[in-house]
């Protein structure tokens, strides 16, 4: 919930995301995770380094799923 997500960043902690979005791709929760480390060492350095790991996340989900379409 949104009070949960106010409450960890005021107290440094974190509801995992696999708990709030369980059906977030894996790619993707990784790369939002990076992004949403409390400490900045560990966090993606700048905007245009999240843009990138986004757009190859995505770009990989659009692969697999063309890769799929011909099988389902």
């Amino acid at each position: 919930t949104w009070a949960e997500l106010r409450r960890s960043a005021i107290d440094g902690t974190r509801v995992p995301l696999r708990e709030l979005c369980p059906t977030l791709p894996a790619g993707l929760r990784s790369v939002l995770e990076r992004a949403l480390e409390v400490d900045p060492a560990r966090r993606t350095p700048t905007a245009r380094a999240l843009a990138d790991q986004l757009e190859r996340a995505l770009r990989g989900r659009r692969r697999l799923a063309a890769a799929f379409a011909g099988i389902v």
